[in-house]
């Protein structure tokens, strides 16, 4: 590893910081004749020297040049790194925003010493005591493949600690190779090296398992100085593992070369680890990561401890701890050089925030424990010396605590705490070894795919065929919109982001990224203004992308920021950078001076109670008005109410909270949110029925706050658009896009031109969920303006970390409910005949009253986040019979990214809210979460009793043996689904008309044949109907149950629950219900000359197989 004075280390298995040196030592650099150079794009040269005596001088000259050319900054400090080390460049996915502006990049993959993975004999340190070499360029793949063989007993191992330390050595090796791969995935750790990890832990506080493990098994470090003094350079320096990352956090921190690891004014390049194999069958070793996923994810805190036993002599003859150590990794707050690193978000809304971490020894836990016996009350001891919180704090430091405390009681061989006879803790003499490995790999995902039985009348529509292009995916070969060519001469383009949300824009000041090689122009707010396409039949060129006026009055969001106006959030786009190569376009992208008004910077509307206390919300009220709903009361009136029986349903609901003596839902979200308090609703009149639901049986109330998360994008593709000017004005655009139609008048709404003028094409896109519904319009907008303009062809193509700023995700919320809950009997039960319920097993929970009241956090755009408050109110009430519903929803407006739609806007966040209401409330009563949701199912209410037959009359006898045509069947089963609303499939005849044949007459006495009843629809709390024979939950609830023995898995989580005090297993079982909404796409199929078929449709294909679906129906059509 390397870490020099005005280097940078960007990625995890950059093997250090080196020297910074201009361009010019590429040339001035003595590379032995193996090594081996090659140009890459950007300007960068690769070296790859093919031993360390060749390395070592390479980073001499590089040094060298360095200290020509410009001044040293104080201690390790200095100006911005020009070259470094690298291996296989993972390091991006943990610092996705460092730069990669290096003039040289050394290549440390094929030098021999660093890749050295071998049993060695104690070179220094307590003598016969066998070390694991590790050279700093061996992979974390490679490290765990060998850690595994020596837990399998290999034979060097054995012979090398004896038959006394064998099954320590395993029980480590074991322990350290499972956790290793626990971090991040296979093809990472096929690529990321040991030393590159410890030096990004010791110099940017990298998240590392890998130092925690080997801190704890007392691996020490090998470093080659590199220095500009000849006697200096290329020393060994040898340290104990923990104080070189202490040194190198310490010097990252204050700009001083602390701990003295290193010497002041030198680099150096961590060439190897050496770890001493455990010695003695006493010796054990545990780990543990706690993160938010099992793997492929930083840990938020991780512990790793090695103690050896021995027998004491104190009153009870157990064992004592005759050595430990205790490292302890953990997440902290920002400081040091995390800090300075999250200073540059107020200049560069795309820099990442990052989490401070830091990994120690705890001295002061180890300390106490040192020959105490192996004892709870000696664990307790440890943790209370180690005293974690002033180190981290929250919840990092309570896993972290928990952490050591279940590794001490591990290695100590302690079973979970028991009381004996005397109150004191039972523990034997001296344990067994702990077992091999408690992280076993997590199970491969496998499954088969189960297909319906095909609809032999509709082939080969429903009938299972691959998909189509699916080859092309799996070979690489399938094109998308950055695969669209270029043309000679093409222009990249990078967006100018503001920072300062909130801020009134002043200008830009292009001239430093003009100055840059390779930027050809900025465009910003005032090109637009001032470009004529009248020549092209424009009616003017407009600087947005939707209509002048948004939904509900909203104002749209602009292409481009106009000077003058306030930055809505930061990312927002106020120009675009040129270039001749993208690498270009994002330098000169960055180096853009955005001005602003130092004077007007109010403070930004950032979360729910900013809004609140600011009044910044949408119009939802106006917005949803026209659909049945009527304007809320909070909030100056932009809230919606949605509830049952239309816009006055709401009395309902305070009747019945009035009854339960409950407050409503709004008056417990003002008193959460500091808004002020709801009026009173008035209480009903005498002649005001209060509705049946919520009287008779015993009355529970069940209240709660909930919060609903945001969820961002994560597609393959980013935003992508190219854009070209074609003849006669018109404008080409690719993009990558959920809907060509809105591309093509996003484009042409911007410009002015009339929609035939505009053409808008997408093969396929590479994932959206929503995201490219209405966001990608803004990137396809700026990308033709740019083409209109500058007269080329113009790429624009989103990096990750511009498009995670720009681009808001899922609206998150604030929660409040009351929910009323009434006991009654089971239908059909005397008690129920009764209209009464009674206490007992047999009684039914249903809910009487639910009162919502939810401020969803929407960003600085509309767009369309009105659809979550939409598909949330539909889940909500999908799925359960709820007589007196109420929901209150308003949509704040932050100084955030717009958020827009994701996979199943609303309907996600509306199952999260129920489900988590219905599990609260049997949580609250004590009863089974599952048959609670399923008592309240939604039901088909009874079949209305049918009239008195009429006195018979002959009539013609039917022409099958089912009463009536087919015909009439028909119109019967069109006329029920159309009063079903929306839900409703094509018409379903429910008996097939034989030839018409002719049929006796019905004698005179002879009964009358009616038809069977139809079963009214099932009604919703919001009044949508769902025809009776389409509700298909209960049987679908019922049939899951059986098959997968629903019981008896119950039956296994509570004897294993019972079985074991520190580990448990939950089970759920939760519906769910998703609308089908159907939109209309045009599409064009061209009968070709040879008999083959050509397809054209506005609609996307994004991996849900819309092609293969298209191609079946247009065989199915007959023309193919």
């Amino acid at each position: 590893m390397a870490w020099c004075g005005t280097g940078s280390l960007a990625d995890i298995e950059d093997l250090g910081q080196a020297l910074g040196a201009p361009a010019a030592a590429a040339a001035t650099a003595a590379t032995p004749p193996a090594d081996e150079e090659l140009a890459l794009g950007n300007g960068q040269l690769l070296k790859v020297p093919k031993s360390l005596e060749s390395l070592l001088a390479e980073a001499a000259c590089l040094a060298a040049s360095d200290a020509s050319s410009a001044p040293a900054g104080p201690g390790r400090g200095g100006s911005a790194a020009s070259w470094r080390l690298v291996a296989g460049n993972t390091g991006h996915g943990v610092f996705k925003d460092w730069p990669a502006s290096e003039s040289v990049l050394l290549s440390v993959t094929e030098v021999p010493e660093l890749l050295e993975l071998k049993l060695v004999e104690a070179s220094y340190g307590p003598p016969g005591r066998p070390q694991l070499l590790i050279g700093a360029g061996v992979t974390l793949e490679q490290l765990a493949a060998r850690l595994e063989r020596l837990a399998a007993g290999e034979a060097g191992a054995e012979a090398a600690v004896g038959g006394g330390g064998a099954a320590a050595v395993r029980q480590w090796a074991a322990e350290t190779c499972a956790h290793l791969r626990r971090i991040a995935g296979r093809h990472v750790r096929n690529s990321a090296t040991v030393g590159g990890n410890l030096a990004l832990t010791a110099e940017r506080g990298l998240p590392s398992d890998v130092a925690t493990l080997l801190g704890a098994a007392g691996a020490e470090v090998e470093l080659r100085l590199v220095s500009t003094d000849a006697a200096t350079h290329g020393s060994l320096v040898r340290a104990d593992l923990m104080a070189f990352l202490a040194s190198g956090a310490a010097a990252a921190a204050d700009g001083q070369a602390s701990g003295a690891v290193v010497p002041p004014g030198c680099a150096y390049i961590l060439t190897a680890v050496r770890v001493p194999l455990p010695s003695g069958p006493e010796a054990r070793f545990w780990s543990q990561r706690v993160a938010e996923r099992y793997s492929n994810a930083a840990a938020i805190a991780n512990a790793a401890i090695s103690v050896t036993l021995a027998a004491g002599d104190h009153g009870g003859g157990g064992a004592v701890v005759a050595a430990v150590r205790i490292v302890v990794g953990v997440r902290t707050p920002p400081a040091g050089p995390v800090l300075q690193h999250n200073a540059a978000k107020s200049a560069d809304a795309a820099a990442l925030l990052l989490d401070g971490w830091r990994c120690f020894r705890a001295v002061a836990a180890e300390a106490a424990l040192l020959g105490k016996p192996a004892t709870t009350a000696s664990v307790a001891a440890a943790l209370a010396a180690a005293e974690l919180t002033a180190v981290a704090a929250g919840t990092a430091a309570t896993v972290a605590e928990g952490l050591v405390a279940q590794g001490l009681m591990a290695c100590l061989g302690l079973a979970p705490p028991t009381a004996g006879a005397d109150g004191a803790d039972s523990n034997g003499d001296m344990a067994a070894a702990a077992p091999l490995s408690r992280l076993p790999p997590p199970s491969l995902v496998n499954g088969s795919q189960v297909y319906p039985d095909p609809v032999p009348e509709l082939e080969p529509v429903t009938h299972p065929v691959p998909k189509y292009g699916s080859k092309l995916q799996a070979s690489g070969t399938a094109l998308y919109t950055e695969d669209t060519p270029v043309h000679d001469g093409a222009l990249y383009g990078a967006f100018v982001l503001a920072s300062r949300a909130g801020a009134v824009l002043a200008g830009l000041d292009a001239s430093p990224a003009l100055a840059l090689p390779g930027v050809v122009r900025c465009i910003s707010a005032a090109d637009l203004s001032s470009l004529d396409l009248s020549a092209a039949g424009s009616s003017g060129v407009v600087n947005r992308h939707d209509a002048a006026v948004g939904m509900g009055g909203t104002v749209p969001e602009p292409v481009f920021l106009d000077t003058g106006s306030v930055v809505g959030f930061a990312g927002q786009a106020v120009g675009l950078v040129l270039a001749t190569s993208p690498w270009a376009a994002q330098r000169g992208a960055k180096a853009v001076a955005v001005q602003y008004d130092a004077d007007s910077v109010p403070a930004p509307v950032m979360s729910i109670q900013d809004a609140v206390r600011a009044g910044s919300f949408y119009p939802l009220g106006a917005l949803l008005a026209p659909m049945g709903m009527a304007k809320g009361g909070s909030y100056g009136g932009t809230s919606v109410i949605a509830a049952a029986g239309g816009p006055a349903g709401g009395a309902a609901v305070d009747a019945a909270l009035a009854a339960a003596g409950a407050p409503s839902a709004a008056a417990a979200a003002a008193a959460a949110l500091g808004a002020p308090a709801p009026a009173t609703p008035a209480a009903p009149a005498e002649t005001e029925a209060i509705p049946s639901a919520a009287t008779g049986g015993a009355v529970r109330v069940v209240s709660g706050r909930y919060g609903t998360p945001s969820q961002l994008h994560f597609y393959m593709e980013t935003q992508s658009a190219v854009a070209w000017p074609d003849e006669d004005g018109c404008v080409v655009v690719h993009s990558s896009c959920q809907g060509t139609d809105m591309i093509q008048a996003a484009v042409a709404t911007m410009l002015g031109l009339p929609l035939n003028k505009v053409i808008a094409r997408c093969r396929r896109v590479g994932g959206g969920f929503g995201g490219k519904a209405t966001l990608a319009r803004r990137v396809a907008a700026a990308a033709a303006s740019a083409a209109v303009i500058t007269r080329r062809q113009v790429r624009l193509q989103v990096p990750r970390n511009d498009d995670f700023v720009m681009n808001g995700g899922r609206c998150d919320g604030d929660v409040s409910y009351v929910a009323v809950v009434r006991e009654e009997a089971p239908a059909g039960s005397d008690a129920a005949d009764e209209g009464g319920a009674t206490r007992g097993s047999t009684n039914r929970l249903r809910l009487s009253a639910l009162d919502l009241h939810v401020v969803l956090r929407g960003g600085a755009y509309m767009d369309i986040a009105w659809l979550d408050a939409m598909g949330m109110l539909n889940a909500i009430t999908g799925l359960y019979d709820i007589p007196a519903f109420r929901a209150e929803v308003a949509l704040a407006r932050c100084n955030l990214p717009p958020r827009t739609a994701v996979r199943a806007p609303g309907e996600a966040v509306g199952t999260l809210i129920i489900e988590q209401i219905m599990e609260h409330v049997a949580a609250e009563l004590g009863v089974d979460p599952e048959t609670f949701r399923q008592d309240n199912f939604l039901s088909a209410p009874k079949p209305q009793p049918e009239p008195e037959p009429a006195a018979p009359e002959a009539t013609p006898a039917p022409t099958s043996a089912v009463q009536g045509t087919s015909e009439e069947q028909a119109t019967v089963s069109k006329k029920g689904d159309a009063a079903a609303g929306q839900e409703s499939s094509k018409p379903v005849v429910t008996a097939v008309s034989e030839p018409a044949k002719p049929a006796p007459q019905a004698s005179a006495d002879a009964a009358p044949v009616t038809p069977p009843p139809q079963l009214p629809p099932i009604r919703m709390p919001l009044g949508k109907l769902i025809p009776a024979r389409m509700f298909t939950l209960p049987v679908l609830w019922e049939k899951l149950q059986r098959q997968a023995d629903w019981e008896g898995i119950k039956a296994e989580v509570a004897a294993f629950n019972a079985a074991n005090p520190w580990h448990k297993r939950g089970v759920a079982m939760l519906p769910a219900r998703y609308g089908m909404y159907r939109g209309r796409k045009p599409a064009y199929v061209s009968l070709l000359a040879d008999g083959s078929v050509q397809v054209a449709t506005h609609g996307i294909e994004m991996g849900q197989g819309l092609f293969t679906k298209v191609a079946q129906c247009v065989k199915l059509g007959g023309a193919g």
